[in-house]
């Protein structure tokens, strides 16, 4: 008897430290880098034991002022985020719905972070599973998904995407792209190729291990920044900070004097299709080969849009306007360094630095007030069927403009239409 009490006991000690540990604040890096969010509120970070070779986008700041200002407020800028109140688009606390009776989740905001729960039932009991919202990929233009850090048996830091996403367009919560709708699925591993077109550099397990997705959660650099495009910053900050009367950029790689293919790769790395890694995630630096560090997909597998199929540029390619334009890259209509999105007049008048839009018979019925439109007959949107969205009421597709630039009559038949011109376009 009294041995049976003394395992009683143990046992329920072992269940108290049990749930004191669980509940326990997961311990999160303390970024040292983040943007206040007066700012910007990217919260694009550079952790606390951040690589000495990269910097973050906030080093930048000192030197080139404007160019940060304006770029800090680009997609690319906050394509991964740090959680805050700021940089968190959905509305907490929330409930999201499922077609399953028996399962919902919730959506809740603490003093130790946001979270996840899916709430089931099972023969009348509830059954809870709640994880912290780590990180944020996703600029908002379409939405916002959520990772949470898991470590693994060898000590390990993984990162698994989390089953509800936020889209911008319905301004809901809906299942993360690829769920299925009425299921809580916690176990989809985040690849280190996703981080790569989300992030400007993360450190792996180290040593790493091939065939196991495991990253250094204290050294890492949020968001599509400087880094990315012009090379880790260093060696470049010593120097001009040790010779500042030197005004020629040392020790650094300025997109625009790379030969076009080369400032194209450097795009394609993200937006030519997931590709096959021929070498170690984030190794590729601006300026070098691509083919060397990634192998990319058949023009014919790329031949379709979609967020996650990225084939901006091989859809481009196919364009006249690309082929018969000597030197076009991606910056040729794209100011990077600037917030640009849906300012239809801007990229027109970049249409308008090659084309005569006397010629166009749209400009013919309407006058001069298409010159701020080129784009909703040149380069339409459509429904990106490769990411569905799976609800309650049936399957969601965001729109995307497709990159392939051409003429399509039917598409301003539509836009005359619109503007109360149906007998122009017979």
């Amino acid at each position: 008897m009294r041995f049976a009490l003394v395992l009683t006991t143990l046992a329920l000690a072992a269940c108290l430290l049990a749930w004191i540990l669980w509940s326990r604040p997961v311990p999160h890096p303390e970024p040292v880098d983040v943007m206040p969010a007066g700012e910007s509120g990217s919260g694009v970070s550079t952790s606390l034991s951040a690589p000495q070779e990269f910097l973050g986008a906030t080093a930048c700041r000192d030197c080139h002022p404007e160019m940060f200002a304006g770029f800090s407020q680009t997609a690319h800028h906050r394509t991964s985020l740090l959680p805050s109140p700021e940089t968190m688009l959905g509305t907490f606390p929330a409930v999201m719905r499922t077609a399953n009776p028996d399962l919902h989740f919730e959506l809740e905001q603490t003093e130790n972070g946001f979270f996840q729960a899916a709430v089931g039932f099972r023969n009348g009991r509830s059954d809870r599973q709640r994880q912290r919202i780590d990180l944020i990929l996703g600029s908002g233009k379409l939405g916002q998904s959520f990772l949470y850090w898991r470590t693994n048996r060898f000590g390990e830091h993984e990162l698994f995407q989390l089953p509800v996403s936020y889209v911008t367009p319905s301004d809901k919560w809906e299942n993360s792209p690829g769920y299925n709708d009425g299921q809580a699925d916690f176990e989809r591993v985040i690849q280190p190729r996703c981080l790569e077109c989300h992030t400007t550099w993360f450190g792996s397990s180290d040593p790493p291990r091939p065939g196991v997705n495991a990253f250094d959660r204290e050294r890492f650099v949020l968001g599509i920044s400087c880094e990315k495009c012009h090379g880790p910053g260093l060696a470049h900050v010593t120097y001009h900070r040790e010779h500042p009367e030197d005004q020629n950029p040392r020790h650094i790689t300025q997109p625009g004097s790379l030969p076009p293919q080369r400032q194209i790769e450097l795009c394609s790395l993200c937006h030519s299709g997931a590709g096959i890694p021929l070498k170690p995630a984030f190794s590729y630096r601006p300026g070098a080969p691509l083919e060397e560090f990634l192998e990319l997909p058949p023009y014919a597998e790329q031949n379709r849009i979609g967020v996650h199929s990225n084939n901006q540029v091989a859809r481009l390619s196919k364009s006249r306007c690309f082929q018969e334009t000597d030197g076009m890259t991606c910056t040729t209509c794209h100011d990077l360094h600037r917030f640009e999105r849906g300012d239809l007049a801007v990229f027109s008048q970049r249409c308008l630095q090659c084309h005569q839009i006397e010629m166009s018979g749209t400009h013919r019925a309407l006058g001069a007030q298409v010159n701020d439109n080129c784009i909703d007959c040149h380069v339409l949107k459509h429904e990106d069927k490769k990411t569905p969205f799976e609800t309650p009421e049936g399957t969601f597709y965001v729109q995307m403009r497709d990159h392939l630039i051409g003429i399509y009559p039917a598409a301003s038949a539509a836009y005359l239409k619109q503007h109360g011109l149906e007998s122009a376009t017979k």
